[in-house]
């Protein structure tokens, strides 16, 4: 048997991996979640089998995510990129920039649909594997380091997926100041938002999440849904279930809604009422309201805003906040003119906490 090339090997061996893996063995729920995903695609995407033909799944992929649906050879990440790439190719692109692109499956799909122009941006430890994969595939791409994305260039239309959420907060903003509407006419962004997290156990969370808050202000929403459909399939929850925001923004003048009647209504003044219906679920908000509040906070934040803002964010949380108050809280303080930077509770308890067992452990070998 003729082996492999080692960086084809390594390319399997990634795709194999926790990290990248979308994948069910049980083949009942392969054809449920199949089921599933083109029902969702005909939705969103009518006549969605004639335009991709005969594309499939890569015979680049690990024969163990695969299995055959409807006489195609399908994967559940296959179906995930191809949702992507055909909302890329609603505004027609030229080019696309897609920031963390794992193995590259979408722009093999966009070539393979449109032959659109295709710059992947990404970690120099990972930008190998796309490079590899559509190398193999005969897919042309630009590849850009982190340290190099200045480099780009125009493009129609900017894509990131899952990645934003898990940068650290600085390197998000870099990105989306960077990216913005002088740069591409379109940005397509999946990533998580609105997400609870334990002080206790992951504090690192405060410094993660906030790219919602940088993206372009000067930019219209095309799109704007939390929790889409696409994101609840069966069996394609890899970490288990993150709430994440599909938004789309596009060239214009963004348009905001008055906040005066939401400052009016009844959950103002019962926000601490932990027996409310409205905090029955974690997250159970009234979208247009929810939408409204953090348009504000991106487009034109103010002190006023951001305050409603944490106010309705806190009347639908249960126990624990999201992920975003620490860094609303910085930013209220900063427009008031104060200096000083939001701590939770659980910050000072653990810090009076790591005090006392220093004093303990002086006390005692002193």
């Amino acid at each position: 048997m003729q082996r492999l090339p080692e960086s084809i090997e390594g390319l399997l061996s990634v795709q194999r991996t926790e990290l990248f893996a979308v994948q069910t063995a049980n083949v009942d729920e392969q054809r449920r979640s199949a089921i599933a995903w083109e029902s969702i695609l005909d939705r969103r995407h009518p006549g969605w089998r004639k335009r991709i033909g005969d594309l499939s799944e890569s015979s680049m992929t690990p024969r163990e995510h695969c299995f055959i649906h409807n006489n195609r050879r399908v994967s559940l990440d296959f179906y995930k990129k191809l949702n992507l790439a055909l909302e890329v190719l609603r505004s027609k692109p030229e080019s696309v920039i897609e920031i963390g692109a794992g193995w590259g499956q979408v722009g093999r799909i966009l070539w393979h649909l449109a032959k659109v122009k295709y710059t992947v941006i990404d970690l120099p430890e990972t930008l190998r594997w796309p490079r590899v994969f559509l190398h193999a595939e005969n897919v042309p791409a630009t590849f850009l380091t982190d340290a190099d994305y200045q480099n780009a260039g125009k493009a129609d239309c900017l894509l990131n997926s899952s990645s934003f959420g898990e940068m650290p907060r600085d390197t998000a903003a870099g990105y989306l100041r960077y990216f913005n509407s002088s740069r591409v006419r379109r940005t397509v962004l999946l990533n998580r938002l609105l997400n609870t997290y334990d002080p206790w156990l992951e504090a690192q969370r405060e410094h993660e999440c906030g790219w919602y808050f940088y993206a372009d202000p000067t930019a219209a929403v095309e799109r704007w849904e939390l929790e889409p459909d696409f994101t609840t399939i069966p069996g394609v929850e890899l970490h288990g279930h993150h709430r994440e925001l599909f938004l789309i923004l596009r060239e214009g003048t963004p348009t905001l809604d008055s906040i005066d009647e939401i400052a009016s209504q009844s959950w103002t003044a019962h926000r601490s009422n932990r027996a409310s219906s409205r905090t029955t679920h974690i997250l159970t908000p009234d979208m247009r309201v929810l939408q409204t509040l953090l348009e504000h906070a991106r487009v034109r934040p103010t002190a006023r805003s951001l305050e409603l803002l944490l106010q309705y964010l806190e009347s639908i949380s249960l126990r624990h906040p999201f992920e975003e108050t620490r860094f609303l809280r910085d930013l209220q303080r900063q427009l008031v003119g104060s200096t000083d930077t939001y701590e939770p509770l659980v910050a000072k308890l653990q810090r009076a906490t790591s005090l006392i067992i220093r004093c303990l452990f002086y006390l005692r070998y002193a």
